[in-house]
């Protein structure tokens, strides 16, 4: 005897509940499409986030090697400023110790004057601190290519200051003498002029300003 589910659900119908094989099969497709999608998705993101990061890291890369690139060419041309202002001044001074010698050298080979040796060993000695300062400036800035022609030149004049060949006993004598009248003065005169004449072949300031050329050229 057919009970009241029997009669609802006639024989060979599925229940309104199940899913048939068809629907199920749509909904896995559905499913699996979906999960694809969302992955494609996903995907799509993470390299659009990688090609943003890679962009901006080149861009960055790119301007910190530019900045670096301008930083070392205002570095290099400030120092070429730098040495080639050094080395100006340095001549300049040079020149100017020239110039004193060479009044210094008339006064002594001509008739003995108190005064105007004086005169000439005062301005010496003023021409000397512009020497001096130039020199020790250019040291710091200069390379080592022109070591060598700058320590020559100090040298020389070192001799020509200090010494029992230098121009000191000559002039440390006529502080203390009436050269007019004196009759040592003559070989202490002779002995301050070849100190001078020592300076100036011993400076070879051709070589140095073509040293100096180069190291500008080079920094």
């Amino acid at each position: 005897m057919a009970t009241e589910e029997d009669r609802s659900h006639p024989s060979g119908a599925e229940p309104p509940n199940a899913l048939s094989d068809a629907v199920q099969q749509q909904i896995r497709v559905a499913s699996r499409n979906g999960r694809y999608a969302l992955a494609v998705a996903v995907l799509a993101a993470v390299a659009a986030l990688l090609s943003s990061g890679v962009s901006a890291w080149t861009s960055v890369h790119v301007s910190s090697t530019e900045i670096d690139r301008q930083e070392r060419l205002a570095r290099h041309q400030a120092l070429r400023a730098d040495r080639l202002r050094a080395y100006a001044d340095f001549v300049t001074a040079y020149l100017g110790i020239e110039l004193q010698l060479g009044d210094l050298k008339g006064i002594l080979i001509r008739p003995a004057n108190n005064d105007l040796l004086q005169t000439a060993m005062t301005e010496l000695h003023d021409s000397l601190a512009p020497y001096l300062r130039s020199s020790a400036m250019l040291h710091i800035v200069m390379s080592s290519s022109a070591n060598a022609e700058l320590g020559g030149i100090n040298a020389a004049q070192d001799a020509l200051l200090n010494g029992p060949d230098s121009l000191a006993p000559t002039l440390e004598y006529a502080r203390d003498h009436q050269i007019a009248t004196d009759e040592n003065w003559p070989r202490l005169a002779a002995a301050g002029v070849a100190a001078i004449d020592r300076f100036v072949s011993d400076t070879a300031i051709d070589e140095f300003v073509t040293a100096a050329r180069k190291d500008v050229a080079a920094g």
